[in-house]
């Protein structure tokens, strides 16, 4: 499980109050926008190298941008 993304467009990496996240997304630096949230998901282990999340990825281009849509419709 991981932390809300409510909110997640324009907030810093690792930031959310109460979840531990792994060092490598807390050294990470990303602001999280378009580009960097498509990039995450296509490929979580390539964008933060060492992140422990258990996700390998989303290949589809399309899918991913109807996520990155929803992410950014959350407010």
């Amino acid at each position: 499980m991981g932390p809300n993304l409510r909110g997640i467009f324009g907030r810093r990496a690792a930031t959310v109050q109460g979840f531990n996240y792994s060092n490598a997304m807390k050294r990470s630096k990303i602001i999280w926008n378009a580009s960097e949230i498509d990039a995450f998901i296509a490929n979580p282990r390539a964008k933060v190298p060492g992140n422990s999340m258990a996700y390998v990825g989303m290949k589809n281009e399309a899918q991913r941008a109807q996520v990155v849509s929803y992410l950014k419709s959350l407010k």
